[in-house]
């Protein structure tokens, strides 16, 4: 019997004693009535019990759906997918970015504010303070916004981070923020010019020599370079150069035929070019053009006609030519048949001696 038990029961006598003595008469079946409060005590203690596991069990299921709860009805957003309009972006240049922004709950979010910047300021807005406000944003479904930006000049080649913070209400008005980064790599913008162009003047279907220089005034290494030209008046022909280091040059030297006459109007618009293509350290392909001048004038046809007749005038005829080799071979016979002579004769005088 346990020690609560055993306290209950004695106290259940002493009860039932001062009973007696007060009514100074004997109670009938005082044991069986010991035997029923002790029951009824013990089933009590029993439900209770039952009910103090039946508040432990509901306090823990409490416990573990109320974070699910609390977290569901949280709505999260986010930055889902970003595009930037320059295929690459160098220092100094000015480029458009959209961001795709997801309600990823069920329950819409409005009043939101979407405020986009980079560290320390390398990549800025062009105009504003680079926010953009969305009334709202349903369940699951996405909003896009574009901010004009730039990358600051003079940035070091390399990837730089840009915050986007989102700052928004559920439907209840409760506020609430999120904050996603974006890494935009930058690269160094080369220079390339061309110079010293210099061309042969020529006449229709001439070879025109052009020659020039191709400088690399950038801080990277060109790769790859070409150089060829073309337009109206000549063919197009074009040359390979290799790679040109920071502060040095290229030569072009080209051979191209000329097709048509030049227009010797100052005033007209450039119809030839010398083009220079190269590819930066990141395989990107850039070009350079550069207009270019010839002179080319048109064949003089009376100089052909003399240059036709001149060998009729100044050159022997074929029957004088005929004529001369017959003479030369004759003169060989007869020189020949004397030799052979003159040996005939040697040999019977020495057979008769």
């Amino acid at each position: 019997m346990s020690r609560s038990n055993k306290c209950w029961e004695e106290n259940v006598y002493v009860e039932l004693q001062r009973y007696k003595k007060e009514s100074k008469t004997e109670i009938k079946g005082e044991g069986m009535m010991i035997n029923k409060y002790r029951w009824k005590h013990q089933h009590r203690k029993h439900q209770s019990r039952k009910m103090i596991l039946a508040l432990l069990m509901i306090v823990s299921i409490v416990a573990n759906v109320c974070p699910y709860s609390a977290q569901a009805a949280t709505p999260k957003v986010l930055v889902s997918n970003y595009k930037v309009s320059a295929t690459t972006i160098y220092s100094g240049d000015r480029f458009d970015l959209t961001l795709e922004i997801q309600n990823t709950s069920k329950n819409k979010v409005r009043n939101m504010k979407v405020t986009v910047a980079s560290e320390s300021g390398e990549i800025i807005p062009i105009s504003g303070t680079g926010s953009a406000y969305v009334a709202e944003i349903a369940g699951n479904e996405t909003s896009e916004q574009t901010f004009s930006m730039q990358a600051a000049a003079g940035l070091a080649e390399k990837t730089y981070k840009l915050s986007v913070k989102m700052a928004y209400e559920n439907t209840s008005g409760e506020a609430f923020e999120m904050e996603d980064t974006l890494y935009l790599p930058v690269y160094l913008k080369q220079r390339v010019s061309v110079t010293d162009i210099m061309t042969d003047d020529a006449k229709v279907g001439d070879d025109v020599e052009i020659t020039a220089q191709v400088n690399n005034l950038g801080e990277g290494m060109l790769y790859n370079v070409n150089a060829r030209v073309e337009g109206k008046h000549v063919e197009k022909q074009e040359t390979y150069i290799g790679n040109i280091d920071t502060g040095k040059s290229g030569n072009i030297d080209l051979l191209a035929k000329a097709v048509a006459v030049t227009d010797f109007d100052e005033n007209a618009r450039p119809e030839d070019w010398i083009i220079v293509t190269y590819e930066d350290r990141n395989g990107s392909k850039h070009e350079e053009k550069a207009d270019v001048s010839f002179y080319i004038e048109t064949v003089d046809y009376e100089d052909l006609e003399v240059l036709k007749e001149a060998p009729e005038k100044t050159g022997p005829a074929t029957w004088q030519i005929i004529l001369i080799c017959v003479c030369v071979l004759a003169v060989g016979v007869f020189v020949g048949s004397k030799i052979r002579k003159k040996s005939n004769d040697d040999e019977s005088k020495s057979t008769k001696m």
